[in-house]
């Protein structure tokens, strides 16, 4: 109830598009072809039409989130919090803790109990599965009740409410079910929600039979009948004989068939984070060795990992720098997935790719299909977390097979272990089936629950007395102390906003007049200014070089640093002020901001020294070409941006163009674009208006190669179409 009569939560912006909350359907007009949000999932309609059968009942599906953790060092002040959120709000809401709650917390039942502990496993699980039953016991009373009414969005409702599906890592899931560890030879089923064998773990493309609630009766039924047959069939079963508290007939759940078993889907951030890309690197490790050739890949990840720090297109996944580039220490689950592709830009160099093949004994084929492997991997896991077409997901099994069977067979794992015989493989051939059912893979991802334990644990279990045996009471409590505290603040805040509601009002007003006047605002910074002279134009003709003195404010000039401009940005200079009135006054800037209403907010620095070391991006400059007599082309060229500056009210940007021009959709099928600077001053050095700058980019250097090679890199953005255009299915 506190979610659904929150009025800052339950609003448009915070709903899925095209989503009624009142009725759990979709609003008239909206095409729902895409696994997007829960509701676009196939097991959404089933659920609601059964527990929503009158016209007042409102659908209220939990998303549950079960993940151990730890305030201290050494693990003794840990909790498993289960918390929740609605499937009713949309994907970024959810990424807010503010629109989590958590139902309970399961404490640290295995403190003082060392390994030489005689306690059965099963009895270890039965204790949490007795704390679960507890826990869920509030949700078993209204399922009882069938339903509460609520007040939303003022209209009385009949609050109906189930558990959608479930959110944790692989040894939660597995403990929930009552579940064998399944990295074991010896487990028959080693997998949580199917009847696969050890050896199917490895299969790229494998056919499941999920288990079903009918397993678990049959198994229950055996064990009454012949207590010994029963006790060896759960053995067979790799299951364990408890009273599972997700097994109640009274708690709601999503599916009436395959109950809690297909409610708990794979997700990447263990599945591939601590799970594929982490044996990936284990692989390359076994392969290189410690030798020189790995010191050089580390040097090369720490040069790529500077540059991608300094480019006006951002938009890549953060990595580590704490250790070398495979090194499988000291790196966090969703910075792997970063070193990866940090990985995939040092094969694109010369130096890269010429160690990579030596210290990997790659023949050419070979090596191309290891670039192409890294490409596809990334875009695959940027296609889970995508919207993509219903038809399109559907006929996604055999490329997703493609790419993890030329992961086994280019990154080998070392001798005496499982191979790729583990589940966290076998996860990753199940993403596309829980797609279908909860829709986009980013619905089901773990990250915002892991960031979450800040909100639920971290910040109320400092507040405690950090007694092990009093810990998850007083964690609660403290958590339960700062959600008043917040009700309260909210409540003055209220009150005092009501005085400023009418000031508002008008400068909204204002603001929005402003923005429908001028869609695209830019403004420059890190200003300095020189005047055309004698002594100038031959400074910048002789050495090529200009010193500057920078204003620390727009406002008024002071003496300070001196630095010295680029010789390519003077000689442009040069040649554009030569035939200038003597005594003109230039402005220069080192720094410009596109504000556009509709695209958000872009950065383009061309600074000689940022903090001990030249920064200058590069953007993708508009052109209008002549060609033949009178006709003319648009063609876009990737450009080096060397400075900006303004002669009277007349601002531009000085460029050096590249050779070629470049169209976009290259980049988006090549995933990395080789491409060459032009050094013809007369040609490929230019000034062009400020918004002739149309998009961002990300440009490295090809290290080893030559001087003028670059490559364009493709944004995350545009990754997942990278690997939903291999798919190939008949589209009507």
């Amino acid at each position: 109830m506190s979610l659904l009569t929150d009025s800052k939560l339950m609003t448009d912006q915070h709903f899925p598009d095209g989503y009624n909350v009142l009725t759990g359907e979709e609003t008239n007009g909206h095409a729902n072809d895409k696994y997007g949000e829960i509701h676009t999932g196939d097991a959404w309609q089933p659920s609601r039409d059964r527990y929503c059968k009158n016209q007042n009942d409102m659908p209220v599906a939990l998303i549950v989130f079960a993940d151990k953790s730890h305030t201290d060092l050494h693990g003794a002040l840990s909790l498993t919090p289960i918390i929740f959120t609605l499937t009713l709000f949309n994907r970024s809401a959810r990424n807010n803790p503010n629109f989590w709650r958590p139902m309970g917390y399961i404490p640290n039942l295995v403190y003082g109990k060392g390994t030489s502990d005689k306690t059965r496993a099963k009895d270890k699980i039965q204790d949490e599965h007795r704390c679960l039953s507890f826990i869920f016991g509030s949700l078993k009373e209204i399922s009882k009740q069938n339903g509460f009414m609520c007040n939303v969005l003022g209209k009385s409702v009949n609050v109906k409410v189930w558990i959608h599906f479930f959110i944790g890592d692989t040894e939660g899931n597995n403990k929930l079910l009552g579940q064998f560890p399944g990295n074991k030879e010896g487990v028959k089923r080693p997998y949580r929600d199917c009847k696969c064998t050890f050896d199917d773990l490895s299969n790229p493309n494998p056919t499941c039979t999920y288990l079903t609630m009918d397993d678990w009766r049959h198994a229950k039924r055996r064990k009454e009948v012949d207590e010994d047959n029963g006790a060896e069939f759960f053995r067979e079963i790799s299951t364990y004989d408890i009273d599972n508290a997700l097994h109640d007939d009274l708690l709601p759940l999503s599916d009436n068939t395959h109950g809690h078993y297909k409610m708990m889907p794979p997700e990447l951030l263990h599945t591939s984070g601590s799970g594929l890309i982490m044996y990936m690197f284990e692989s390359l490790r076994y392969s290189m060795g410690g030798g020189r050739d790995r010191d050089l890949i580390d040097q090369l990840h720490i040069e790529i990992s500077q540059q991608l720090k300094r480019q006006s297109e951002r938009d890549f996944p953060r990595g580590s720098m704490r250790n070398g580039l495979i090194d499988g220490t000291k790196c966090q689950s969703s910075e792997r997935k970063g070193n990866l592709f940090r990985l995939l830009c040092i094969a694109h160099t010369t130096v890269g790719s010429s160690t990579l093949k030596r210290s990997l004994s790659f023949s050419e084929s070979k090596w191309k299909l290891f670039v192409e492997l890294l490409k596809l991997y990334l875009s695959m896991e940027e296609w889970f977390h995508d919207s993509n077409k219903k038809e399109e997901v559907r006929h996604s099994r055999e490329q997703i097979g493609n790419v993890l069977r030329m992961l086994q067979r280019l990154f080998p794992r070392p001798p005496k272990t499982n191979g790729y015989n583990i589940p966290k493989m076998h996860g990753m051939t199940k993403m596309q089936e829980y797609m279908k059912l909860f829709g986009s893979g980013i619905n089901f991802y773990g990250g915002p629950g892991e960031s979450a334990h800040k909100q639920f644990i971290k910040i109320p279990g400092q507040r405690t007395q950090r007694r092990v045996n009093e810990f998850a009471k007083q964690t609660a409590l403290q958590y339960y102390n700062m959600l008043v505290s917040k009700y309260a603040a909210d409540e003055c805040n209220l009150s005092n906003s009501k005085f400023k509601q009418s000031d508002d009002t008008e400068k909204k007003k204002v603001s929005k007049e402003d923005s429908e006047a001028d869609d695209i605002h830019i403004p420059l910074s890190g200003k300095y200014e020189f005047i055309v002279n004698n002594e100038v134009m031959v400074a910048m003709k002789d050495d090529g070089k200009l010193d500057v003195v920078w204003a620390y404010d727009d406002r008024k000039f002071k003496e300070g640093p001196k630095y010295r401009l680029c010789s390519e940005l003077t000689t442009m200079i040069h040649r554009k002020f030569e035939s200038c009135v003597h005594g003109q006054r230039v402005n220069g800037y080192t720094k410009v901001t596109v504000n556009s209403h509709y695209g958000g907010d872009t950065s383009f620095y061309a600074h000689p020294s940022f903090q001990g070391h030249a920064w200058y991006d590069w953007a993708l400059v508009h052109f209008e070409e002549q060609i033949g007599s009178g006709n003319t082309i648009e063609s876009y060229y990737p450009s080096k941006i060397l400075g900006f500056i303004e002669v009277g009210d007349k601002q531009e940007a000085v460029i050096q163009c590249s050779e070629k021009p470049l169209e976009w959709k290259t980049v988006e099928t090549k995933f990395f674009v080789a491409i060459t600077i032009g050094t013809d001053s007369d040609v490929s050095f230019v000034t062009v208006p400020i918004d002739a700058l149309v998009h961002p980019l990300c440009v490295l250097p090809d290290i080893g190669g030559n001087a003028n090679s670059y490559f364009v890199i493709l944004p995350r953005r545009n990754w997942s179409r990278y690997f939903g255009d291999k798919i190939r299915y008949n589209e009507m």
